[in-house]
């Protein structure tokens, strides 16, 4: 018998957060993936080594913002 734990994080809206760090520009946050981040990971990926290197990301990150939390 084996047991484990594990961190399972969800938003309010249980969408993913794709942002970066409020008030540290230089820091991505890819959070809330409520245990699905695994299916998602190459393009997570993509999206944080474009993040590194400076390059805008191909993808419209709008819909993962912080911000929609903002009442």
């Amino acid at each position: 018998l084996y047991g484990a734990a594990c961190t399972y994080d969800n938003t309010p809206d249980e969408d993913f957060i794709i942002d970066t760090l409020p008030g540290h520009d230089n820091t991505l946050l890819i959070t809330g993936l409520s245990g699905h981040g695994f299916k998602f990971a190459s393009v997570l990926g993509e999206i944080a080594a474009q993040f590194a290197q400076g390059i805008t990301p191909q993808f419209d990150l709008t819909p993962f913002s912080l911000a929609r939390f903002n009442g």
